[in-house]
Order: structure tokens, then sequence, then C-alpha cells
């Protein structure tokens, strides 16, 4: 949003930095509808959840009620066709390898780009104690989080083709 913002004030964006963004005013004065954007990135804090292009949709993190998912420790992402499943409710990431390689790649050109966005906020030191409130024990249980187990997960993914 930044370049919209700077052109519409007159502004001259900094040229020491890498501004990510682009200038979308074309689309808002509809002159165009084709995004100037190749890729859109989904953040989940300084975490990369999802890449997503015109037609695919790559989550590779994500959030059931208030825990994180990271599909990438669980063996598989999820892959969304946005022009046939806008709702993003069936996972074809076993259907398409080359979407989700092409995908792959942006999102690791994207992390690489990103690379120093976590440093850029204060976070705990690596090996500082964490304050839990009185008489929380870390870890995830029923006792302290009942509604673990109350609910499906969010995904049932599907082997690929032939693995059986």
């Amino acid at each position: 949003v930044l370049p919209t913002l700077a052109r519409n004030a007159g502004a001259t964006l900094p040229s020491d930095r890498v501004i990510n963004g682009k200038d979308i005013m074309p689309i808002l004065t509809s002159s165009t509808t084709k995004t100037p954007h190749e890729r859109l990135l989904f953040f989940s804090n300084s975490e990369i959840a999802a890449v997503r292009t015109s037609d695919w949709r790559l989550v590779v993190r994500g959030f059931y009620q208030q825990f994180d998912v990271p599909f990438d420790a669980l063996g598989y992402w999820l892959l969304f066709n946005m022009r046939t499943d806008r709702s993003e409710t069936t996972s074809v990431w076993h259907l398409f390898p080359d979407i989700v390689a092409r995908l792959e790649g942006m999102l690791i050109s994207a992390r690489s780009e990103f690379s120093g966005l976590s440093q850029q906020r204060s976070l705990p030191a690596v090996g500082a104690p964490i304050q839990l409130p009185a008489g929380e024990r870390p870890g995830l249980t029923k006792q302290s989080y009942p509604q673990l187990g109350s609910q499906p997960p969010i995904v049932q993914p599907q082997a690929p083709r032939g693995s059986r």
C-alpha cells in the first residue's frame, strides 16, 4: 500500500531500502483489473503462512482455533485452486506437484527476502524463561485447553495416488 499512498501524496519513496509493495492506483481508479503482484504473501506474525497467485493458494502454516499448525512438520501443505474452490474446502496438493513446486519456489524466494523481518521486532532471547500464569504448566493439555480434541481436525490429508 505504501507506493500507492506515496503516489497520491506526491511523496518519493526512499531508495535506501526495499519497499515490498506495488502501486495499485490503476486498480482503484478502474483503469485495469489486473494486479501488479505476481504473488501475494500471507503472514502469521513473522512467518509466511501462504503464497497466493491468481489461480492458486499454497498454505504452509495455519491456525486451528488458537493453535499454530506448521504443515511442514506434518509432512504436507494445502493447495487450493482459487478459480474452482474460492472457499478453500478441498486441498489438491497431491494432484498438482508442478504447481506446488512453482509456489514453493516463490515461498523460498520470499523467505529469503524477508529473512530479517523477525529481527526487526523485539523478541525474547533464545532460552529466556517464559512467564506462565500461576498454576499453568508448559505444553498443550486437555486440562489447560479443554477445546483440544473437541473439534475434528481442519483437514483430512489424502495420500498421493499410488502411494498405498
